[in-house]
């Protein structure tokens, strides 16, 4: 599973045109791919909350194993 990760969802928007994603319930700002290989998370600016939520998503899909932040 691979994990894409944006600061902003403007940066992200790209993705949500060519590709279908759908939000995860269990997580703020988490949007798995239709085909369920991709993640795609928006973090938002501060360290500390990019930590708390990259921390999130780790613990929910432990099977991440490639990761790009744009």
């Amino acid at each position: 599973m691979d994990l894409l990760c944006f600061a902003h969802r403007a940066e992200a928007e790209a993705f949500f045109v060519k590709k279908t994603f759908s939000s995860v319930k269990s997580s703020r700002n988490l949007y798995i791919q239709s085909d369920k290989r991709t993640l795609l998370l928006i973090h938002g600016e501060s360290v500390p909350q990019s930590i708390a939520h990259l921390s999130e998503v780790f613990g929910l899909f432990p099977k991440i194993k490639n990761g790009t932040s744009a």
